[in-house]
Formats: structure tokens, sequence, C-alpha cells
């Protein structure tokens, strides 16, 4: 069983801790106090809203688990209108906007990027495309 070690208020997985300080810490100029400081007020301001996020995430499921064991049915308007009013599915706003500040030059100049995802497959993503591929049978995927 891996242990923790306690940084400030936190209790950090101890292999996490060895990764921070001994891997992305250096030569980034942040001492691994300041580091552990800056992510214990980074949790203490988003914990209360992560506990709310995962308590509606809860009740949705719950309300999801109850409708499927009443044997309502899965498909069509019903069950679209049923996710709506349980507030599962919104509607989408009308306008939408995101700008982005200090991104990398080669992020922000290039068309396309390749993510190595954990289930072993490459995930390309080109202009709103989104192509996977199977390292081990280099099968392809394409999707929007």
């Amino acid at each position: 069983m891996q242990g923790y070690i306690t940084r400030g208020r936190l209790q950090v997985a101890e292999q996490l801790d060895n990764f921070i300080n001994e891997q992305a810490l250096p030569g980034t100029g942040v001492d691994k106090d300041t580091f552990w400081q800056g992510a214990e007020t980074l949790f203490e301001k988003f914990i209360p809203q992560n506990r709310a996020l995962l308590e509606k995430r809860e009740q949705l499921q719950r309300a999801i688990d109850d409708y499927h064991k009443a044997g309502n049915p899965v498909n069509g308007n019903e069950y679209t209108d049923f996710l709506k009013s349980i507030g599962y599915l919104v509607e989408q706003p009308s306008q939408v906007s995101a700008q982005t500040q200090n991104v990398d030059a080669e992020i922000a100049t290039m068309a396309g990027a390749v993510i190595q995802s954990a289930s072993e497959r490459r995930v390309i993503v080109v202009d709103g495309f989104i192509a996977s591929a199977s390292r081990a049978n280099q099968q392809r995927s394409l999707c929007t």
C-alpha cells in the first residue's frame, strides 16, 4: 500500500509527491514548498464546488438508474424529455465565445495536435476533427 506525505494540510500520495518534486519541478524555477502551498490554496478554493458537482452527478445518476429500473423507454423523445427534465440535457447556448492567452506558439500556430491517450491510442485533432489510431493494429477512425 502506498504511503502519504503531509504537505501543509494536504495528504499527498508518495508517488505523486516524488514525481512533482523530482521530475516536474526541477528546471521550472518553482521550489517545492511554493508549489505545494499553491496547490493547497487552489484545492481549498475549488473543493466546495467540486463536492457540489459530485453530488449533482450522484443525483443525476440515481434519477437515471430509477428511470431504467422502472422499465421506461431508452430512446426517442420521451427519453430525451426525461433527461432534460432532470437537468442532464440542457439547451445549447445561442452564442459561445472562448479566448485564450499565454498559449505556446507551437500550439497556437498549428492546425492540429497529437495527443497520446492512456488507452494506447493516438488522438489527433485537426481543424475540429478527431482521428484516432490504435498502435496495436493501426485501425483508424474519424469523427467530428
